[in-house]
C-alpha cells in the first residue's frame, strides 16, 4: 500500500454512501423481490430492462453457487439481490455502505441470514474471518483507487478459511473503454460514428467517477491465491453490463490448475462452420486429450471501432459471442472455460474445452499498454458525484486514472 491517501479516500466513500442512500430512500421499488433501482445502462440514459437485470443476477448467483460455499460473505450486498438467491443453502453474512440498502434487503427476504452489517469495503477484517467464499459483485467500481481495490482483496482472501474462493463480479475493463465509448455513442445517436465526436466522448469517458481494472491487476493480490479465472460474461449481450464486463475467481490454497491439452488458434480455424465441426469432433473423440483450447477468439460482442471512428465491426471477418460459444459447446456435451486474461482491446478471448475435467488453466496471451485503471464516467447524474470529480481532483491535480 505505497500510495494510499486515507482521507481523500473516505471522502469518495462518503459521497457514494450519500448516491446510495438518496437511491435507495427515494425509489419507488421497496418491498420488490428484486429491487432494482438505480441500475441503468450506457451512462445512464435509460433504465435496465427487468428481465436482463435478472438474468445478470441469476449469472452471478450460479457463479457463486458453483463454488458451493457453506460460510458466505458479500461485500456491498446492496439491497440483496444475491442474498436472495444464496441465503437459503448457505449460511450468509452481508456488509454495504448503504442503511438503506441494509433495511430493504434485510425485509425483502425471507431467508434467515447471519448477519447484515454496515460496514466500508475495507473494514471486513473486523469480521473475524472463517468464510467458504468472499463475494464482491459489482462493487469494485466505487472503490477510490486501485491500491483500495488490492487492500480489499487481500483482507478478503484472508478471510478466507482453509481452501475456498473470492468471487469478484461485474468488474469494468479497462482495456475495452474506448470500444464501449464507441458503442454507446452508436447506440445513442444512431448515425455513422464521426472521429472527432469520438475522441471526445472518450475523454470523457476516462474522466468519470467509476473505477475500471485490467484484469492483470488480480494476478498478485496474495500468495494464498492458486488460480485466477477472469471471465467474459455469457449472458444476452444487450447491455454494457454484459458486453464490457468480467467476472474474476481467485482460487485460495486449492490446487494449482492443469494447463490444457491441445491448442489451436482462432485464425486457423476458419469459419463458423468449421468451428462446429470442431468442437463437434472434439466432443466425440473417445480417446485424445481431455481439453481444446482456442486462443484469440474473435468477440460478436466488442466493436473494432474506438479510436478512429472509420474501422466498424469485428477484427476478423468472422466472429461468436462468449453466450454463443458456451451454448455452442454445451449443446455437444461439453464444458468450457472463458478467459480474458490476455487483456486484449479487440476483446477476443480465449477458451478451453474439456470433459467435465475442472481446474483447466488459460494462461495470459499478451497485454494491452494501457494504464492499470482509469476512473470512467459512472451512470447516475446526481449532484454529490460532482464532490467525486473534486476528490478525484484532489488525488492527482485533475481526474486521471489511479496506478
Amino acid at each position: 500500500m505505497h500510495s494510499r491517501k486515507p482521507e481523500l479516500e473516505q471522502r469518495h466513500i462518503s459521497v457514494w454512501q450519500s448516491v446510495f442512500d438518496a437511491t435507495y430512500t427515494s425509489s419507488s421499488a421497496a418491498g420488490a423481490v428484486d429491487d432494482y433501482a438505480g441500475w441503468t445502462d450506457s451512462g445512464g440514459r435509460r433504465q435496465i430492462p427487468d428481465p436482463d437485470m435478472r438474468e445478470w443476477a441469476d449469472d452471478a448467483a450460479a457463479s457463486v453457487s458453483a463454488l458451493r460455499p457453506g460460510r458466505l460473505l458479500e461485500v456491498g450486498c446492496g439491497t440483496g439481490l444475491l442474498l436472495r438467491r444464496l441465503a437459503h443453502d448457505c449460511r450468509y453474512v452481508g456488509t454495504d455502505l448503504s442503511a438503506a440498502a441494509l433495511t430493504r434487503a434485510a425485509a425483502a427476504s425471507d431467508a434467515t441470514v447471519e448477519g447484515l452489517h454496515q460496514l466500508p469495503a475495507h473494514e471486513i477484517d473486523s469480521l473475524g474471518g472463517g468464510f467458504d467464499a468472499v463475494v464482491l459483485n459489482s462493487v469494485v467500481q466505487y472503490f477510490p483507487g486501485l491500491d483500495y481495490l488490492r487492500e480489499v482483496l487481500h483482507q478478503a482472501v484472508e478471510a478466507v478459511a482453509g481452501t475456498g474462493h473470492v468471487f469478484v463480479g461485474d468488474v469494468r475493463h479497462v482495456d475495452l473503454l474506448d470500444a464501449q465509448a464507441a458503442a454507446e455513442l452508436d447506440a445513442g445517436e444512431g448515425v455513422p460514428l464521426d472521429p472527432e465526436r469520438l475522441r471526445h466522448r472518450v475523454r470523457a469517458h476516462r474522466q468519470g467517477n467509476e473505477l475500471a481494472v485490467r484484469p492483470t491487476v488480480f494476478e498478485e493480490i496474495h500468495p494464498r491465491v492458486t488460480n485466477v479465472r477472469v471471465r467474459p460474461k455469457t449472458i444476452h449481450p444487450r447491455t454494457a453490463m454484459a458486453r464490457f464486463r468480467y467476472d474474476v475467481v481467485l482460487t485460495v490454497d486449492g490446487q494449482p490448475p492443469q494447463r490444457a491439452g491441445t491448442s489451436r488458434a482462432w485464425e486457423t480455424i476458419g469459419s463458423n462452420e468449421a468451428l462446429r465441426v470442431l468442437v463437434e469432433e472434439f466432443g466425440s473423440e473417445a480417446r485424445g486429450a481431455e481439453s481444446l483450447e482456442i486462443t484469440g477468439i474473435a468477440n460478436a460482442n466488442i466493436r473494432a471501432s474506438a479510436g478512429t471512428g472509420s474501422e466498424r465491426g469485428p477484427a476478423h471477418r468472422w466472429a461468436i459471442g462468449p453466450r454463443d460459444l458456451r451454448q455452442l459447446v454445451e449443446s455437444h456435451g461439453l464444458a468450457s472455460e472463458l478467459s480474458w486474461r490476455s487483456c486484449l482491446p479487440d476483446g477476443s478471448f480465449d477458451a478451453v474445452l474439456h470433459r467435465g475435467a475442472e481446474g483447466v488453466e488459460i494462461g495470459a496471451r499478451g497485454s494491452a499498454e494501457t494504464e492499470d485503471a482509469w476512473f470512467t464516467s459512472a451512470a447516475p447524474s446526481t449532484s454529490p458525484l460532482d464532490a467525486l470529480r473534486r476528490v478525484h481532483t484532489d488525488f492527482a491535480g485533475a481526474p486521471r486514472p489511479e496506478v
